[in-house]
């Protein structure tokens, strides 16, 4: 098992990893979606080669700080969690490309977003924005921003949110 590339344990209500996971120096994608996981901390935090984690659906309020070894990541799902601020650590992984934070409880994201250099594609669908979250358009590679039903929905978050430039609420302007 030693060259394992995929570990799919998606379901299976585990609540937390052995140990003996960090034994799989091979692994790129680990997919740990629909359990019953708070913490993860110890299992993954020598997974070098780890490009994809998929974290939906647990139990997970936080990230440890040692995520940032995982520096090899490209993307990352923490859908279905239980953020109630933006994870820590997350403008320390340079290499993330896909970012997928919907379905939590989220009403800001942090002004480090920006570091994100590679990042093109950012959810933060289904959360409680309740304005449109400026470091988000200090993210020069996104390309991709999900914001379906976010509780923000005004003209002036919409036309910023497309880049249309600045709103003005005379009539004849936009």
């Amino acid at each position: 098992l030693v060259q394992l590339k995929e570990l799919n344990l998606h379901g299976t209500k585990i609540t937390t990893l052995p140990k003996s996971i960090n034994t799989l120096k091979q692994l790129e994608h680990l997919v740990l979606s629909d359990n019953n996981i708070t913490d993860y901390t110890i299992a993954i935090n020598r997974l070098s080669a780890l490009q994809i984690l998929n974290l939906k659906e647990n139990k997970i309020s936080n990230l440890p700080k040692s995520i940032k070894k995982l520096k090899q990541l490209k993307r990352l799902h923490l859908d279905w969690n239980e953020f109630y601020t933006f994870p820590n650590g997350i403008h320390r992984m340079k290499q993330l490309t896909y970012l997928s934070v919907g379905h939590n409880k989220l009403k800001e994201t942090p002004n480090n977003l920006r570091k994100l250099k590679k990042l093109y594609y950012l959810d933060l669908s289904f959360n409680s924005f309740n304005k449109w979250p400026e470091s988000c358009s200090k993210v020069k590679s996104l390309e991709i921003i999900n914001f379906i039903l976010t509780v923000l929905f005004s003209l002036e978050m919409i036309v910023k949110l497309i880049g249309l430039g600045k709103f003005k609420s005379d009539a004849g302007a936009m």
